[in-house]
């Protein structure tokens, strides 16, 4: 290898291990940004501005983040700040916890929105379409429908036996009855016929 070469060669190695450095060094400054942005409590206040230790919240919204809006339904407030009354859906003393109509919704964790399932829509589950609540119960009885099938057979065939034996047993308390009068043998199939002769 001549002297050129070996030259280019270092000239290339060199490139490589400051592109490397450089990477290092942008890693780093992004990781330290990030830090800051993280760990700096001002920045994560949503609707207020950081004062000393904490966030002071804009008007009608509360939490450590001033994250949470209050639904108060008028602008009048208690003296600790809290509403006097909710608007129609919210509650707790800030009216900042959802609540969600219908068997259909449930509120998330955070108690900030309703998570809907079934026929139901709308931010708080209260608007039902009739197409899909056709939708949604015919959806239950094609999965339930064959249980409640197989549930329903052994009835009717206990009805079925029950009725049988009834039958029975009253031929048989009227053949007493008869005997008992007049001392006469009865033919029980011919009670039967009597008995249960439709009209």
């Amino acid at each position: 290898m001549d002297e050129r070469g070996h030259r280019a060669s270092k000239l290339g190695n060199i490139a490589v291990v400051q592109k490397s450095q450089m990477y290092r060094i942008l890693a780093f400054v992004l990781f330290v940004s990030i830090a800051n942005v993280v760990g700096n409590p001002k920045v994560r206040c949503v609707h207020g501005v950081w004062s000393v230790d904490n966030c002071v919240c804009k008007e009608n919204y509360v939490g450590h983040r001033c994250q949470r809006k209050m639904h108060c339904s008028s602008f009048m407030r208690n003296s600790d700040g809290s509403c006097v009354a909710c608007e129609k859906y919210w509650e707790g003393p800030n009216c900042d916890s959802i609540t969600c109509i219908s068997e259909f919704g449930t509120p998330t964790k955070d108690l900030l929105m309703c998570q809907c399932t079934g026929p139901a829509k709308g931010d708080h589950c209260e608007l039902l379409d009739t197409d899909d609540i056709y939708l949604h119960y015919n959806q239950k009885m094609e999965k339930w429908g064959p249980i409640g099938a197989l549930a329903i057979i052994p009835m009717v065939a206990c009805l079925v036996l029950c009725n049988r034996k009834a039958k029975h047993r009253h031929v048989a308390r009227v053949e007493r009855a008869l005997e008992d009068q007049r001392d006469v043998e009865v033919d029980s199939k011919v009670l039967e016929e009597l008995l249960h002769k439709k009209h």
